[in-house]
């Protein structure tokens, strides 16, 4: 049971720090068309936050007299330099303190939960017992595009009052979750909510229900499915016009054509102009939430705005709620939002990266940090087994690593012959590229006060030069994307890129790149045996950015990073130069009776790299209700079953 107060007081303590100002000096200042650029740099504080396009959009304030106010607009962190518009008071000084505040998410939510009746509710949510569930050969679907098996198996979680659906990386969640809609419609003509937390993903989901209800011939029903909010990207939209709320054809069009022409942020005058005529278009184009609520099927709406509107859609009261990349959602958002309807689905990968909590307080961490997968672990659950996406030399690395071996390259995929020349590796200087590549680095990283965070120079330098190679032998570069964990290695890295000619290419922290996917991903962990990388939030990360690959993943580790169990066990399994020399024997791991008398043993093991005997390697699976832990192999990759009792037995006699 969660008492409503607590939950309400760590989303109040998660808000103190959203709301907490990020200070920066000023350095410069610069009038441009009714616009101001001001060049700044970190103030060094508890935050250590560096500059990034995360903050476009904060609030940005100044002491003056009276004291000055703004919008960020746009952020470059190469310059070090944000634009402000709607400047209010006078401009800010060279050499004084400018504050910038992010924008507050949580607000609504933290009054939902201060509402008794809604208290009540969650918790009956949360408690209540989930029934059998035994998927049935040859369900109900609608027409369309043949669904593996496993994903004919989770339109049938629908039935269930909550089902958990698991989509690892490439394994279809999303078209899965189309043909769900369009099944419940064309069988009951339910009504059904889809929340996402961000923009995009609301998008692709809307998107896919309406290509499960043309491949289904259902061209009626199309009409009554609509997108609640102006963050939309129009063009997503061409063809799709029935899908926003739009009762003005010629504005869309307008909007459509408008942000075709987006200029370079460089030209930041032209991009300011740009950037307010596409938000007072969106802002003409918003109509009557309620109105689209009680007169279509389908509403898709992030989690953002559905907190806003609660009460609007809670009007509804809809037959089914689907919550997709729920693994992204804390609990407390995830368990209020099921109340919009009388059965819920949680879609997502909760081995891919949760929602980030900044409070240290533990309470945030509980309600926010928490995803509905935790929650309702017991629910009627589906695991979308075949990924589409991955090489298979990636494929079985990831699914080993992350998923117990569960995960497989689609039949459908590998037999496909357009699939496989899509993945065709590169030849270079005559030999062919491997799929898994692990690049040595012999330096490890640094702090940086420019960047405001750990950088490494050694592998920047290194991406630069496999770039170089890859573009010189016919890879393009939309096909390659170069991830790091860390903003200030964000940074330094288009920097370099930058001026080595090297533009258009993506480069981004792994966060931002969830969803993504390239022929090509460069990881560079940067300080791979530091605490942001290890746990089980480390490998999440890491599971994100080597899974964003379809045909090559290169690693960037030096010896200190392959302290990371998780990267060592990677780069084992590709076979990386110069791992003859770390001898097994050797391996530091801590011994298996240093876990036998804990309360949570051995299910504390998972992932864990431990020591039994003279034998060191990782828990990849506890199977037989906790009584076996398999282990697998560091010097073999061989997997070896041990019985529970047998090595509580072998370390009470060793004690």
């Amino acid at each position: 049971m969660w008492d409503g107060r607590i939950v309400s007081r760590a989303i109040e303590l998660e808000r103190d720090v959203a709301r907490d100002a990020i200070p920066f000096k000023v350095l410069s200042i610069a009038p441009i068309g009714g616009l101001l650029q001001v060049q700044i740099e970190p103030v060094r504080d508890r935050h250590n936050r560096p500059l990034d396009e995360s903050l476009e959009g904060a609030r940005a304030w100044w002491p003056a007299t009276p004291p000055g106010s703004a919008d960020c607009l746009a952020v470059d962190s190469e310059t070090s330099t944000i634009t402000l518009r709607f400047v209010r008071g006078p401009a800010p000084a060279v050499g004084t303190v400018l504050m910038l505040y992010e924008p507050d998410f949580y607000e609504a939510l933290a009054g939902l939960w201060t509402q008794p009746d809604l208290q009540r509710r969650a918790n009956e949510r949360m408690t209540s017992k989930p029934g059998m569930f035994t998927p049935s050969k040859g369900g109900k679907v609608t027409k369309g595009v043949r669904l593996r098996r496993a994903q004919a198996d989770a339109l049938q979680l629908a039935d269930q009052s909550i089902g958990l659906l698991h989509g690892p990386p490439g394994t279809g969640k999303t078209t899965t979750v189309g043909r769900l809609v369009a099944t419940q419609l064309a069988l009951h003509s339910a009504s059904i909510l889809i929340i996402a937390t961000t923009n995009t993903a609301v998008d692709q989901a809307l998107i896919a229900v309406d290509d499960a209800l043309v491949a289904a011939g259902m061209t009626k029903t199309r009409t009554r499915c609509k997108r609640i909010g102006s963050r939309v990207e129009a063009k997503r939209y061409k063809g799709r016009e029935h899908l926003l709320p739009v009762s003005d054809v010629v504005l869309f069009d307008k909007l459509v054509a408008t942000e075709g022409r987006e200029p370079e942020k460089k030209d930041i005058v032209a991009w300011a102009v740009w950037k307010q005529e596409v938000d007072g278009l969106r802002a003409k184009l918003k109509v009557r939430v309620e109105e689209i609520v009680t007169t279509n099927k389908v509403v898709a709406i992030t989690a953002t705005a559905a907190t806003f509107w609660f009460e609007a859609l809670r009007a509804k009261d809809f037959d089914i709620i689907i919550v997709d990349e729920a693994s992204q959602m804390g609990g407390a958002s995830a368990l209020m939002l099921s109340l919009l309807g009388r059965k819920v689905l949680f879609a997502g990968d909760p081995q891919q990266l949760a929602a980030v909590v900044r409070s240290p307080h533990p309470d945030p961490r509980k309600y926010l940090g928490t995803t509905a997968f935790a929650i309702f672990r017991a629910a009627p659950t589906v695991f979308l087994n075949e990924q589409s996406r991955m090489i298979n030399e990636i494929s079985e690395v990831i699914s080993k690593v992350f998923y117990g071996g569960k995960l497989i390259v689609a039949k459908d995929a590998e037999m496909d012959p357009d699939w496989r020349a899509h993945r065709r590796l590169p030849v270079i200087r005559g030999e062919r590229q491997k799929p898994l590549r692990v690049d040595l680095v012999s330096t490890d990283s640094t702090w940086s006060q420019k960047y405001r965070g750990p950088i490494r120079y050694d592998s920047a330098d290194k991406i630069v030069s496999i770039i170089r190679d890859l573009t010189d032998f016919d890879v393009e570069l939309e096909d390659i994307v170069v991830l790091t964990p860390f903003r200030a290695q964000k940074t330094l890295l288009r920097y370099m890129l930058k001026a080595n000619n090297m533009r258009g290419i993506s480069v981004s922290t792994v966060h931002r790149a969830q969803g993504s996917e390239r022929k090509v991903v460069i990881f560079d962990p940067v300080d791979g045996s530091g605490t942001f990388l290890r746990g089980s939030e480390g490998d999440r990360l890491i599971n994100v950015a080597v899974s964003r690959a379809k045909s090559q993943a290169i690693l960037l580790l030096s010896k200190r990073d392959r302290e990371n169990s998780t990267l060592d066990r990677i780069a084992r399994m590709a076979g990386a130069p110069g791992y003859e020399q770390i001898k097994v024997a050797s391996y530091s791991a801590p011994c298996i009776s240093a876990f036998v008398k804990r309360s949570d043993f051995p299910a504390c093991l998972q992932k864990l790299t431990i020591r039994i005997a003279d034998i060191v390697g990782t828990v990849v699976a506890i199977e037989k209700g906790g009584t076996q832990i398999i282990l697998e192999t560091l010097s073999d990759q061989q997997r070896r079953k041990f019985s529970v009792a047998h090595l509580v037995k072998m370390a009470s006699a060793a004690a």
